[in-house]
């Protein structure tokens, strides 16, 4: 029985070894605390009760004496737990925007109107712009995409813009109008002192900023002009007539439309001249410069033939009005290499010159022009002429024969001061009428590139009919680079 007994007891034991040595862990305990409420708002932070964890090896290692483990696991530290913070309300602002060109940026000025809606559609609302193109919304907007629909004054539409709208952004939201829904430009009409329209007034618009684009057009019969492909910014405006010249007017362009009014140009208001050309070859049209002086002006005004009218009688009749008035002189100076009588004529206007045309359409001065390797004529190449200080294109020669040597592959330059020739692949050539033998002068051209460059005042005065073109001061010593590299000037 007392072997039984012990036997018992020393079971006993194992088993209550057992039981300690496999025994869980002690697991950490959440315990809600209670924390009174400030102002009946809700904590911001709640404190939660973790029971201590005793280590199983010594007290000692721990830091702690066995009475102070029991009385921590009993009351628990008390920690504090941060939550995750609640979702903050959307951010929401008025929408400050401003409506600007595309593809410059420049600020679009005037009166538009403008709807805004959020990209579902939810919240909406129409607004005007200020008179400096920008705008605030009377609501307030969520962060996202945002539409914004912009119309003209006549109720066109310009552009429906979608872009991201920030509410805590600092700078404007910009609202993108396409040039070609908006374009740039500037309108006017020109007048005389009476207020007659005047046609074929060049008009120019000169930037001060460089960026800025320069324009220039001729006035229509009623005095209008437009100019288009500008850009915002100020403007120098110049009013070009046959013998008057404006001061400059600077002008400030805004994005859109800009109307520059009545413009009024001295130009003179006398009487005109009729020139008719009597050729003694029918129907051969008259090619030649007439140069008009005016003791009442310091100008040299030219004309050309081109404007003239064939009339029944086989003859050529040239009308040229508003000419200053007192004693003028007209001058006629040969393109086709035919004379012409008398080549000086003094009148006053009103008045009629009769000239007679001789020669029958004689060659004057013709370029032969060949590649300088081979000798071979080339049958493609174009002719620029100088006459009284005018540079015009004279033609184009095209052979549809290489080799041959026939009239198409020279080209008739007649009574000019000096000429240019360019030919592709070849180099370009300047000469002058003085390198004739028998009326030909012989071109032989390098193989290479070469470009033709002009370089006038675009300020300058240019005087003179548009149908021949316009006088302006050429500009010599402009020094011309190609990939930074020097390689060339411009002449007299």
């Amino acid at each position: 029985m007392v072997r039984r007994a012990l036997a018992l007891v020393l079971l006993a034991f194992l088993l209550a070894g057992a039981w300690c040595l496999a025994r869980p862990e002690p697991r950490a305990a959440l315990v809600l605390v209670d924390v009174p409420e400030a102002g009946g708002e809700d904590p911001s932070e709640v404190e939660l009760a973790e029971p201590v964890r005793v280590a199983a090896e010594s007290t000692t290692d721990s830091g702690l004496d066995p009475t102070a483990a029991r009385e921590a696991r009993a009351a628990g530290q008390r920690t504090k737990l941060t939550p995750g913070r609640r979702a903050e309300p959307a951010s929401r602002a008025a929408v400050r925007g401003r409506l600007v060109v595309a593809e410059t940026g420049d600020p679009i000025e005037g009166a538009f109107p403008v709807r805004l809606r959020t990209l579902d559609l939810e919240h909406k609302e129409s607004l005007w712009t200020r008179p400096d193109g920008s705008f605030t919304s009377a609501g307030e907007f969520e962060r996202g995409v945002l539409l914004a629909r912009v119309q003209d004054e006549k109720g066109r539409e310009l552009v429906d813009h979608e872009g991201l709208f920030e509410p805590k952004a600092t700078e404007e939201w910009r609202v993108p109008v396409p040039a070609r829904a908006y374009p740039t430009l500037a309108r006017g009409r020109v007048l005389d002192r009476r207020g007659n329209p005047l046609a074929e007034v060049r008009v120019q618009l000169v930037p001060l900023d460089a960026s800025r684009p320069y324009a220039e057009k001729l006035s229509d019969e009623d005095g209008s002009f437009s100019l288009v492909g500008l850009r915002a910014g100020t403007f120098r405006l110049h009013l070009q007539g046959v013998w008057a010249r404006s001061e400059p007017a600077l002008v400030s362009l805004r994005g859109g439309t800009n109307e520059l009014g009545e413009r009024v140009l001295v130009e003179p208001d006398g009487a005109g001249l009729v020139v008719r050309f009597v050729p003694v070859e029918q129907g051969r049209w008259p090619d030649a410069v007439l140069a008009l002086r005016s003791k009442a002006s310091p100008y040299e005004v030219l004309y050309g033939t081109g404007m003239a009218e064939e009339l029944a009688s086989g003859l050529f009749e040239l009308r040229l009005g508003r000419i200053p008035a007192g004693e003028c002189t007209l001058t006629i100076q040969s393109r086709d290499g035919c004379l012409y009588e008398p080549l000086q004529h003094t009148f006053t206007p009103p008045a009629e010159v009769e000239i007679q045309v001789r020669g029958g359409g004689g060659e004057g001065v013709v370029l032969r022009v060949r590649d300088a390797e081979s000798g071979e004529l080339l049958t493609r190449f174009e002719v620029w002429n100088r006459q009284l200080g005018l540079w015009q294109i004279n033609g184009v020669s095209i052979h549809e024969h290489p080799g041959e040597e026939a009239p198409v592959s020279q080209l008739e330059v007649g009574d000019m001061d000096a000429w240019v020739v360019l030919a592709p692949g070849h180099r370009g050539a300047f000469g002058t009428n003085d390198l004739a033998l028998a009326g030909v002068v012989e071109v032989a051209l390098e193989r290479g590139w070469s470009e033709l460059l002009v370089f006038e005042d675009v300020e300058g005065d240019a005087l003179g009919n548009p149908d021949i073109g316009r006088r302006r001061a050429l500009l010599a010593g402009v020094e011309v680079r190609a990939d930074g590299e020097f390689v060339g000037a411009s002449d007299e």
